[in-house]
Parts: structure tokens; sequence; C-alpha cells
């Protein structure tokens, strides 16, 4: 290995020492949810992806919590369920016609609060 290597090497290493930086501060991370904010347009088309343990109610619980958010929610066309490679676990994703992102918020809330469920995307 050549010195210039080495040298360039080194420069990536970080001490203990050293204070971290955050990538963002407050204002940056404000920017950036209005930003995103601002793509959005309402109504919209959104998929809402819920993992979760390979429960047979799992997903009949997704579709209840979904209903209750989406008037117009079909379970037969704007549902699909993908399970892992063992079964163990299954992918419930919707699509939904979001109206506004306080809808968005709180159906997210909704499906946090499942104990089955492992994460939302």
């Amino acid at each position: 290995m050549s010195e210039e290597k080495l040298t360039a090497q080194k420069e990536d290493v970080v001490s203990i020492d050293s204070a971290a930086e955050p990538a963002a501060g407050p204002r940056e991370l404000r920017n950036a949810v209005e930003e995103a904010e601002a793509v959005m347009k309402f109504p919209m088309e959104f998929p809402i992806t819920v993992m979760g343990l390979n429960d047979p109610g799992f997903p009949k619980e997704v579709a209840a919590i979904t209903k209750a958010h989406f008037e117009d929610f079909d379970e037969a066309k704007d549902m699909r369920l993908t399970y892992s490679r063992t079964r163990k676990y299954v992918s419930v994703m919707v699509t939904v016609t979001a109206q506004s992102r306080e809808q968005l918020d709180s159906v997210y809330l909704a499906y946090n609060a499942l104990p089955t469920k492992k994460f939302v995307l």
C-alpha cells in the first residue's frame, strides 16, 4: 500500500475525544419536513406497509384500522399480503387515497398501536 493511501485512511479516523456534530439541526430538519409536505398533493394514492407476526388476525386488524380511517378502502382490491421466507412474518401493504397529512398521521398512530406489528413503512 502506498503512503498516500495510508494517509488518506488515517484522515477518516475519528478520535473518541472529538465532538459529534449533528447532521442537521432543528432548522434544517424543519425545512426538510416542509419541503416533503410541499411535494405531497392531496388527495393522493399512498402505499403503507405494516409488517408483523404471521397471525391470522393481523391482516384483519390492519384492514379494520384502514377501513376506519379511509371510507373508500376496498380490502379485496387495495390490500396485498407477502410472507417472509420462513412464514414467521407477514407484510400487509395497503394503498389508500389520503385526503390530508393529518389523516395519514392518524392511521400511522393506529397501526403503531398494534401489539403484533414489528414496523410500519
